[in-house]
């Protein structure tokens, strides 16, 4: 009778514990139950406000407009930013974002047209990193010119364009920006038809030679020429620098 009676309370313990935790489960279902309900419906998580970064002005979308009087919980905003993302290819770092309670922000950085290349006809942007920003040239703005670039492939906006000739053109533009000592040296057009014989051209009517090989440091040396009290480029016609020291062609 004692086995029995023991037996008994081990299954009235077990059940008591199944039942009390039965019930924890449940009054946490409820409260959360509650708590979603409360935030799905309650007036003070109505979206009232879409602020946009200053520097996507003036971007407007129905996508985004169409977030205005809806629950901030109960839209799916990776969504809105695909297709955010898709109406304007032009920006990059698209990033939309609750601001409890009431508020949606917008951040992103507008991709900056950095050279023009000549494709079927055509000329089209692209920013630094090669990415097209326009199928178009853009009127009030002096870009560098990158011809003789062989793109295979078709060409949208927002979409990079990963050949080696426009990646070396870009290359040697960036080096030739990014150097204090060639500050005042503009670039007007470069030609990349022959990699190993690229040339490009300077606003003041200089020609310079370069390979595709240790782009930067051989920029670095253009730069220490402009430096040298003794040479002037404007006496020269060209600067080869495809060899250890850089070769300077009389006018």
């Amino acid at each position: 009778m004692a086995k029995k009676s023991k037996k008994n309370d081990v299954l009235k313990g077990v059940f008591k514990a199944v039942l009390v935790l039965g019930l924890v489960a449940g009054l946490a279902a409820a409260v959360a139950f509650a708590a979603t309900d409360f935030l799905k419906t309650s007036r003070i998580f109505t979206i009232r406000a879409v602020i946009l970064d200053p520097s996507l002005q003036p971007v407007k979308s129905r996508y985004l407009e169409g977030l205005i009087g809806k629950n901030i919980f109960d839209v799916d905003l990776r969504a809105v930013q695909r297709k955010v993302q898709l109406q304007y290819p032009e920006i990059h770092n698209l990033r939309i974002l609750r601001r409890l309670p009431d508020k949606i922000h917008v951040t992103a950085q507008r991709r900056e047209p950095f050279a023009g290349v000549r494709f079927h006809n055509r000329e089209v942007i692209l920013d630094r990193n090669g990415t097209v920003v326009s199928l178009s040239p853009i009127p009030s703005l002096r870009l560098p010119a990158i011809t003789g670039a062989r793109i295979s492939q078709p060409v949208a906006v927002g979409k990079p364009v990963n050949e080696k000739t426009i990646g070396a053109a870009l290359s040697v533009l960036k080096a030739v920006q990014t150097n204090s000592d060639l500050s005042a040296m503009s670039v007007v057009s470069i030609d990349v038809a022959n990699l190993s014989n690229i040339e490009f051209h300077t606003s003041d009517g200089l020609k310079v030679i370069i390979d595709d090989e240790d782009i930067y440091p051989k920029i670095r040396k253009l730069g220490i020429l402009t430096t040298q009290g003794d040479v002037n480029l404007k006496d020269y016609k060209y600067v080869d620098l495809r060899f250890q020291q850089p070769v300077l062609g009389k006018n």
